[in-house]
């Protein structure tokens, strides 16, 4: 039986997880073809990203690309074919920093090779005035022994965490298969500032996750720098 791209999650009535699981249920029934069939594939591939994080900023922006190893394999050539043309060094690709020429070329180029790439790109945006997502001061109960090592971290940082972690584990839900991998290759962040932290954050997904999966994979988390991070 052919199972649809996007299979409905169990989540809570009324959540923004509720809308957004009616909302992708709806768009898969009206455009079958619009959400990436990760399901063949024996790892899937999820970067995230986040922006905002200074307090003249207006919104704390958390981006997420989830795909297929073997989609990444086939644009992989197309991305090599693009530094070959246009970088002359090993510099990354930077939006912040497109004053450079290079980057400026390689930008279209980049961007009409990234739009062959079959996955999906999800985007949210959370007004910084909103401290706190979560009911109560905290997202998790501190006062529980299994969460001990979470009395380290700094308020904004774990709820930082929790968003990100619902966020993949909702995303996860709807789009993955039992049995695959999942390689997590997250930002350099304060929620990874170190080897303990990102330890600690892969306990943290496992519980999370758990209210969204139905399935069971194996986790690979890694930060972006080297040797992990793709050199865009």
């Amino acid at each position: 039986m052919d199972y649809p791209n996007w299979k409905s999650v169990p989540v809570h009535e009324g959540t923004v997880f509720d809308y957004l699981n009616q909302n992708l249920l709806k768009l898969q029934e009206s455009h079958n073809d619009s959400l990436p069939n990760l399901r063949s594939s024996p790892s899937i591939l999820v970067g995230s990203d986040y922006s905002g994080k200074y307090s003249k900023t207006s919104y704390l922006v958390y981006s997420f690309l989830l795909t297929s190893i073997n989609a990444w394999s086939a644009w992989e050539p197309k991305r090599l074919e693009i530094r070959r043309r246009v970088f002359t060094d090993s510099r990354r690709m930077s939006f912040k920093r497109l004053s450079d020429y290079q980057r400026q070329g390689a930008l279209l180029p980049l961007l009409e090779a990234a739009n062959d790439l079959d996955g999906l790109s999800f985007t949210i945006a959370i007004n910084n005035k909103c401290a706190n997502p979560f009911p109560g001061e905290y997202p998790l109960d501190l006062s529980n022994p299994d969460f001990e090592a979470f009395k380290k971290w700094k308020k904004k940082v774990l709820v930082k965490a929790f968003v990100t972690i619902h966020f993949i584990g909702f995303l996860l839900a709807g789009l993955s298969a039992e049995g695959q991998d999942v390689l997590w290759f997250t930002d350099e962040d304060a929620i990874v500032a170190n080897e303990q932290r990102l330890r600690e954050l892969t306990n943290l997904f496992a519980w999370v996750s758990s209210q969204y999966l139905t399935c069971i994979f194996r986790l690979i988390p890694a930060t972006y720098s080297a040797p992990f991070r793709p050199p865009i």
